[in-house]
């Protein structure tokens, strides 16, 4: 029998169609812990990223 070790994550930071944003802290959490890559796709939502909600 073989058995699969996931080597990596990928999440997203915002879809173009929904504006879904995966849980990153969470997700990222988990990556850590099991030692795996973490990738995270903001093309859409990274600039959000950028924007202080106090000004």
């Amino acid at each position: 029998s073989q058995s699969s070790i996931p080597a990596l994550c990928i999440a997203s930071f915002g879809t173009e169609l929904t504006g879904v944003v995966d849980n990153i802290k969470a997700i990222g959490q988990i990556c850590h812990r099991e030692g795996m890559w973490f990738h995270v796709d903001a093309s859409y939502g990274g600039g959000a990223l950028l924007i202080d909600g106090n000004e």
